[in-house]
């Protein structure tokens, strides 16, 4: 049974700065079930719109398999420049969506939540106050 029904294949992208480090996260569904996750620990980003762009761009420049759908939790720079570089890669129409409401909201938030916990407790890294960005 599909625990997300509007999520047949995509990928939801979060990332979350602190103080000192930034979270770059990726959710994975296929079939509305959520397959699998992975997430990079990277220096604080001044330029978050920026630094989606350059992460998403790196993601796919390493990995084939662009889905149709891709979520984001904030603003891309250059974000037609992007989607043009993921349907060249693809070669079928790429739409990224940055939800408001309904099943991708909710899993965008559920990325924001899960992108690197562990990197943002205070044992581990002092001094953290946490911005979702």
């Amino acid at each position: 049974m599909s625990l997300f029904h509007c999520l047949p294949c995509t990928k939801q992208f979060a990332l979350v700065n602190s103080n000192k480090k930034a979270c770059f996260e990726v959710l994975r569904f296929r079939n509305g079930r959520l397959t699998d996750s992975e997430h990079w620990l990277i220096d604080r980003v001044d330029d978050t719109s920026q630094a989606r762009f350059e992460l998403i761009e790196r993601y796919y420049s390493m990995r084939g398999n662009i889905p149709s759908r891709i979520a984001v939790d904030g603003e891309l720079e250059d974000e037609e420049l992007l989607v043009q570089f993921l349907e060249t890669e693809r070669g079928k129409k790429v739409s990224i969506i940055h939800p408001q409401k309904g099943e991708h909201l909710a899993i965008v938030n559920l990325c924001i939540k899960n992108a690197c916990p562990q990197a943002f407790n205070p044992l581990t890294v002092p001094d953290v106050k946490v911005t979702v960005v």
